[in-house]
């Protein structure tokens, strides 16, 4: 039994009309939102936040403000409360390590919230996973997200990352089910029909794009937020309709993907593979649907600049779900 198709009135196409192109040549672009609890201003290139990031309470009050570099937190990021006194300020290497510059760190036996606990270690070829108490989850969301297909993209360079795909299908390296709950697996995976031009060694127009399931989730053990990928699915357009080729679940995929090695110019010198390219989120992809308690998808109640405005609702809230949770527990 193989995937159901789907209209293309779904999120996808609509996406790809208006979603970043990775080209070499694009600038920075500026982006406002204002929502009901705040505002924001920041700055992304090619699709990825790269530059000044500024959020201000509804009375005018700056909230938050630091640096991204290709999705990352780096240098400086500083929270304020709502009456303007500064509450808590942050060195950033990376999105998971840090230096906590204000307050100043307690002395004395118990440095609670002060040092980072987590450094990033490599094992069997692949960053290895902080443990997580369930304990410390604060706050927590399922995002589903589409990339589409761009020339430029790191995703679908050289076509690896699809070419990967089919030979762990096919050598059964990874499993590949029927939808993203990862019950019934597909007897014939959908993704072998997206077959290579032997001659020209890449694949057909068919791949139009990847869906990730994943949770996005507030650590209070390390004071930080993470998402962690679930599932990715390739997307294939059959006559006028989208249909998904098989869902991998991530969690068994790493440890094919850790092995396939990057080689470019035009990535971050910490990305080694294609394991590293979605943990480091080197990509982006538009949200088309988050946790809902009627499991709807953004399409199903919004449309046009409804959508994109829900879209970005909920990308922005998830930078400012973080900032409150560093407001909640500053010393």
């Amino acid at each position: 039994m193989g995937a159901q198709p789907m209209k293309t009135v779904f999120a996808f196409l609509i996406v790809a009309a208006f979603l970043f192109s990775f080209s070499g040549n694009e600038p920075h672009k500026k982006y406002t939102y204002t929502g009901k609890d705040y505002r924001v201003e920041c700055e992304m290139l090619n699709g990825l936040y790269d530059g000044v990031y500024t959020s201000w309470y509804t009375n005018g009050k700056k909230k938050a403000q630091g640096n991204f570099k290709d999705n990352m937190r780096v240098g400086n990021w500083t929270v304020w409360d709502s009456t303007g006194q500064m509450k808590m300020k942050r060195e950033y290497k990376n999105n998971f390590e840090f230096t906590r510059t204000f307050p100043a760190y307690n002395e004395g036996p118990a440095k609670l919230f002060s040092v980072p606990v987590y450094k990033l270690e490599y094992e069997e070829e692949r960053i290895k996973y902080f443990f997580l108490n369930e304990r410390a989850v604060t706050i927590s969301k399922r995002i589903w997200r589409f990339i589409p297909r761009k020339k430029k993209s790191p995703v679908f360079s050289k076509e690896q990352l699809h070419r990967t795909l089919i030979d762990a299908a096919l050598t059964n390296k990874a499993f590949v089910y029927e939808d993203d709950e990862f019950k019934i697996k597909m007897s014939f995976p959908l993704i072998q029909n997206i077959a290579p031009d032997q001659d020209k060694k890449t694949y057909n127009d068919s791949l139009i794009g990847y869906k990730i399931k994943e949770d996005w989730f507030f650590d209070n053990d390390r004071m930080i937020s993470e998402t962690r990928i679930i599932g990715i699915c390739p997307v294939m357009l059959s006559g006028k309709d989208t249909v998904d080729a098989g869902w991998f679940y991530y969690p068994q995929l790493r440890a094919t993907l850790c092995k396939e090695k990057i080689n470019s110019e035009n990535i971050p010198a910490y990305i080694h593979s294609l394991d590293d390219l979605f943990f480091f989120r080197y990509f982006y992809g538009a949200i088309y649907k988050e946790s809902n308690v009627h499991d709807r998808s953004l399409k199903e109640y919004a449309n046009g600049l409804m959508l994109e405005q829900e879209r970005n609702r909920i990308e922005y809230s998830l930078i400012e779900l973080e900032h409150d949770e560093w407001l909640q527990f500053a010393p």
